[in-house]
């Protein structure tokens, strides 16, 4: 997610994969990009250091245990759904806890979206402070927040949380 100079078209081509699969394979395949990692730091990532949450036409998102870091992508219209986070349409999330505190950023990859609406379930956060274009909403099942996305042309709008006690 760009924050800044966001209508700038990145076009460098950075590397190349080719996957072969047997015709008639059902299975999909998921991928992670590892930067500067060496032989032994891909080797950890085989013992559940990611969590793939979901990969469909509609929906991809993945967990990293280490850094308790959710990302999420939404690709269609409708609500989409990974255990205890919901968002509405089409959007880009990531999602980091740390300890109690959790963060939040969101953007509208389509530029076109007026808002963004996710709901936490079973998580009563509030806002660590006001966020400009960030509504912070208690419910009776969680946390909504709605993610103000007009006029910001794919620009991440970030909240930091708080529980709410």
């Amino acid at each position: 997610m760009r924050a800044s100079n966001p209508d700038t078209p990145v076009t460098k081509q950075v590397f190349g994969l080719t996957v072969t699969q047997p015709p008639g394979t059902t299975r999909s395949l998921a991928y992670a990009l590892v930067p500067n990692a060496t032989e032994s730091t891909l080797r950890s990532y085989q013992h559940g250091r990611l969590t793939l949450l979901a990969n469909t036409p509609h929906l991809q998102a993945v967990h990293h245990q280490g850094l308790r870091l959710t990302g999420v992508n939404t690709f269609t219209l409708g609500s989409h759904s990974i255990p205890g986070i919901t968002v509405d349409g089409l959007a880009s999330l990531l999602i980091r806890r740390q300890g109690s505190a959790v963060t939040v950023a969101a953007a509208d990859p389509t530029t076109h979206r007026d808002t963004i609406t996710v709901n936490l379930w079973a998580q009563y956060l509030r806002a660590a402070a006001d966020v400009p274009g960030v509504q912070v909403t208690r419910t009776v099942t969680g946390t909504r927040l709605t993610f103000t996305t007009r006029h910001r042309y794919g620009a991440s709008l970030t909240v930091s949380l708080l529980p709410a006690w």
